[in-house]
């Protein structure tokens, strides 16, 4: 607390931060649209925050989050496979625009001689994980029947996996063949629509800039100076970890890494350590908070 002396500077984190949540609870409201789901600003912002909460309080890999979306799908008696669909494609458009800004913050620890094992481990598990998102894309538009194999490949096993706790009722799969072909005929209508496309993926680099600036203030806070190539990379590298992390949002994962990587670049380790909670404090932990107070009025 001592060396937090900015309050101007403090303000400026929080302004930033909530032009970071403002802006990704309107890249859901575009993605939705591009599946013809219309959801209203007002509607959207709590349930982009309950999306935080629920992801944590319930770890499913992340899918507690979409699950929170197709339940309110289905309470306004909406498509869930149009809106999984829409869930489907943030995410995709929002790894995809991380995952530039990755390289560039890889890079920038590769030509400063920093870069870790673990952090090229991480970098790999994202490309794939992402790659893995669009081939559901792919297959939804141009091999329907392919698609159909692997979920119902994948349902076998998460069959099998119930049969061998012993629980009596086994996932039920017939919805498959009606839901891969409406998510077929999704997927399809979008190739009509690359201007939107394009355009959620750069109000994502500005959902991204927000987040960088909320850390860049945070430094400013507590009177530490940081070239802005070691700033994106200690970002990128907490973030990357944020979503590969085995735990819920990278609890425990995302600090260490972060703190690790700063310190790695000349920064203090008593400070690399308290601008990492401070900036998680910031991003995750109040938002969390607010999530569970605004859980109340998602009606389920």
């Amino acid at each position: 607390h001592r060396d937090l002396h900015s309050f101007p500077t403090r303000r400026s984190s929080d302004l930033s931060q909530i032009i970071y949540f403002l802006l990704f609870a309107y890249t859901y409201q575009l993605s939705f649209r591009l599946v013809k789901i219309y959801h209203t600003f007002r509607h959207l912002l709590p349930l982009t925050f309950a999306y935080i909460f629920v992801n944590v309080v319930a770890p499913t890999l992340g899918a507690s989050g979409p699950a929170l979306f197709v339940s309110e799908a289905a309470r306004r008696k909406e498509s869930t496979i149009k809106t999984l669909a829409g869930v489907l494609i943030a995410n995709i458009v929002q790894f995809f625009t991380f995952g530039t800004i990755l390289l560039f913050g890889v890079f920038y620890l590769y030509s400063r001689q920093d870069l870790q094992t673990y952090q090229i481990i991480a970098t790999l598990l994202m490309v794939l994980m992402t790659g893995f998102l669009m081939s559901l894309i792919v297959l939804g538009v141009y091999r329907k029947k392919s698609l159909i194999r692997f979920l119902q490949r994948l349902f076998s096993l998460i069959n099998f996996l119930i049969k061998s706790f012993r629980k009596k009722i086994p996932l039920d799969t017939p919805w498959i063949k009606t839901g891969v072909a409406e998510f077929s005929d999704i997927t399809k209508g979008l190739k009509r629509q690359q201007n939107k496309i394009i355009r959620l993926g750069l109000i994502f680099f500005l959902v991204h800039a927000a987040n960088i600036m909320t850390l860049f203030f945070v430094f400013q806070a507590f009177n530490e100076d940081i070239r802005f190539g070691a700033l994106v990379a200690g970002f990128v590298i907490g973030v990357l970890f944020q979503i590969i992390g085995i735990t819920p949002y990278g609890i425990g994962l995302t600090e260490s890494a972060m703190a690790l990587t700063f310190t790695s670049l000349d920064v203090v380790a008593e400070k690399a350590i308290l601008i990492t909670l401070t900036f998680r404090g910031i991003t995750f932990w109040l938002p969390f908070l607010i999530g569970f107070l605004l859980l109340r009025k998602v009606h389920l």
